[in-house]
């Protein structure tokens, strides 16, 4: 660029301080020659030495000589920006499992809740179906026995007066009967309905207990989740950082085990077996 210069400008070329034109008082302008060496591109490093010091000589050889790599601290912004994004994430991720799971454990429980009130429904109509024709089956036992006494009177005594209070007698025998077995039928439904809408009821708490739990188990594996997704993007990021600027994961030191020492000191071959049969 300085012998550009001299063939553009030549003589015009200033090689001294311009004192007419200070930066500021007592500073005079500089002139190109003396700039040259001291201007630094960005992301350059300066591979001149200029006359100031016999240490910037050796350290710019040094850095010379050296091949080029990513500026220091880039890993580890590129490492903090990445990671945020993927703890965030992996939190809307596992809020959105969190919240299909919960919405498809309330749908199937509506089901079974309709199903299983549709089924109590048809017990309860069965019940009394079965009840009152039993109670109907039963008057008509009862009548045909008030018939067969009626008859049976009848042949006995020929004795209008006498046939006549013994049929009222008949008859008042017959329904006092009636009463008192349509009185105890309706006492055996109601216990029989009694204990059949208890089951109900507990069926449904069982149900509703299924729910509970269902959502209690998706929340926990949640909450496990989250806990352990700070470290599952560390490492991922680690990973990608050992990838992407060996030189910064080299450099970082190595974090010590905190496995137990049994863990530590376990057969490969054994590990690997454990690691696929808790897979199987």
């Amino acid at each position: 660029m300085a012998e550009y210069c001299r063939t553009i400008f030549g003589d015009m070329l200033l090689t001294e301080p311009l004192e007419k034109f200070p930066l500021k008082p007592g500073v005079p302008l500089p002139s190109p020659e003396d700039l040259r060496g001291k201007i630094l591109i960005k992301n350059k490093k300066n591979q001149f030495s200029g006359p100031t010091s016999s240490s910037k000589d050796t350290g710019g050889e040094a850095e010379g000589s050296s091949p080029p790599s990513a500026p220091a601290g880039e890993g580890t912004v590129w490492a903090g920006e990445e990671g945020t994004e993927l703890l965030r994430q992996g939190e809307e991720q596992y809020e959105c499992v969190l919240k299909r799971k919960e919405q498809h454990v309330a749908e199937q429980i509506s089901k079974m809740m309709e199903l299983a009130r549709e089924k109590q429904a048809a017990e309860l109509k069965a019940l009394k179906e079965t009840s009152e024709n039993d109670t109907k089956e039963m008057k008509k036992k009862l009548e045909t026995k008030r018939l067969e006494r009626i008859q049976g009177m009848t042949k006995v005594t020929t004795d209008k007066m006498a046939q006549e209070r013994l049929k009222r007698e008949i008859n008042n025998s017959h329904i006092q009967e009636v009463v008192q077995v349509i009185k105890q039928m309706t006492e055996n439904l109601e216990r029989h309905q009694e204990k059949l809408e208890e089951k109900q009821a507990a069926c449904l708490e069982q149900i509703r207990e299924m729910e509970k739990q269902f959502q209690k188990e998706a929340l926990a594996e949640y909450e496990a989740r989250m806990k352990g997704l700070e470290a599952e993007v560390k490492e991922s990021v680690r990973a990608c950082l050992r990838t992407c600027f060996p030189s910064e994961a080299k450099d970082k030191p190595e974090r010590a085990c905190e496995c137990p020492p049994e863990l530590c000191e376990q057969d490969p071959l054994i590990a690997k077996a454990d690691a696929q049969e808790s897979r199987l």
